[in-house]
């Protein structure tokens, strides 16, 4: 998904016209157009002004392609870096087994999330787990869509509404962040 589509789904879901996200966003409207149809791609600073406009991480944004080992590292090194983290399990020598050890944050927001995701990501395996006594192939399709599309929207849901606006960072504690408008009628 490119993103300009990325910028059209989620200006949609939030119920906003390319005129009010370019108000928002202060983007000229024709080239909030532009970026939605693919003609033109924003830059960083555009796109930043564009999911504060949207209320949303830049992040949503770039398609982090997570594939190796390294890749993972990489990730959960700049994790550490940003935010607390605790490890837990087994020791022997005050060195972790690598078949016990757990990765948890310390953030409250973090682990509601994690709650969150782990429940709606067994409740779509027990459907998925299912199929199978299905006996019609487009009834089975249709299933598979429904649970691919049920955690899209759980993810878009998570990407807009929940805590975005707060600051987990190392050092900090609860800091939200409150956006105002600017517009005198509002």
């Amino acid at each position: 998904m490119t993103i300009g589509e990325k910028i059209k789904i989620f200006r949609e879901l939030l119920g906003l016209t390319q005129i009010q996200l370019a108000e928002l966003s202060k983007i000229n409207v024709s080239t909030i157009r532009k970026y939605e149809l693919g003609i033109r791609n924003p830059k960083p600073e555009q796109i930043e002004r564009i999911a504060n406009g949207l209320g949303i991480t830049p992040f949503i944004f770039f398609n982090f392609k997570i594939e190796t080992v390294g890749d993972v590292i990489a990730l959960l090194f700049a994790l550490d870096d940003t935010i607390d983290i605790e490890f837990d399990g087994e020791q022997i020598n005050n060195e972790y087994t690598p078949d016990t050890i757990s990765m948890k944050f310390k953030s409250k927001y973090l682990k509601d999330f994690m709650a969150n995701w782990a429940t709606m990501k067994g409740y779509l395996k027990s459907i998925e787990n299912e199929l199978p006594n299905i006996k019609h192939n487009s009834i089975q399709d249709i299933a598979k869509k429904n649970i691919d599309n049920k955690y899209t929207e759980f993810k878009n849901h998570y990407n807009i509404n929940i805590h975005n606006n707060i600051i987990i960072k190392k050092g900090t504690d609860d800091i939200k962040v409150r956006v105002y408008s600017t517009n005198k009628d509002d």
